[in-house]
């Protein structure tokens, strides 16, 4: 299974990494909104791990963008952030992500949450 992860603090993209590699995830990181959606639309992922914060196009227009390309319609998307109001969430919701997680993260919750939406086993260790 492939994950993309749209990051721009470069610290959580190797936390993340090195946890989902472990986890036998292939993960594939940009550090802006522009790239992410690029890298999206030109490869093959199962789920994204989506920054709303990013320092060029936020994680809801990219978001957005994704929802409107048919040929990703399939790939479940998990939006992060620690900025974000309650009434934010729902917008997020509505521009098509399927799930969100307050920073810092908790990553056994993370993956927990990957795994519902993927439809796999969990790995995450309780």
């Amino acid at each position: 299974m492939r994950i993309l992860l749209v990051e721009d603090e470069q610290g959580l993209i190797i936390t993340l990494t090195d946890r989902l590699q472990s986890e036998g995830f292939e993960v594939v990181s940009a550090d802006d909104g522009a790239a992410g959606f690029n890298l999206a639309s030109s490869e093959t992922f199962d789920l994204i791990i989506l920054d709303v914060m990013l320092p060029d196009i936020n994680g809801q227009a990219v978001c957005e963008l994704i929802r409107r390309d048919p040929t990703m319609s399939d790939i479940k998307i998990i939006c992060i952030s620690g900025m974000v109001e309650e009434d934010k969430i729902a917008d997020l919701k509505a521009a098509g992500a399927d799930d969100f997680l307050h920073k810092p993260l908790d990553i056994d919750e993370l993956m927990k949450r990957i795994c519902r939406l993927l439809d796999i086993e969990s790995t995450a260790h309780a």
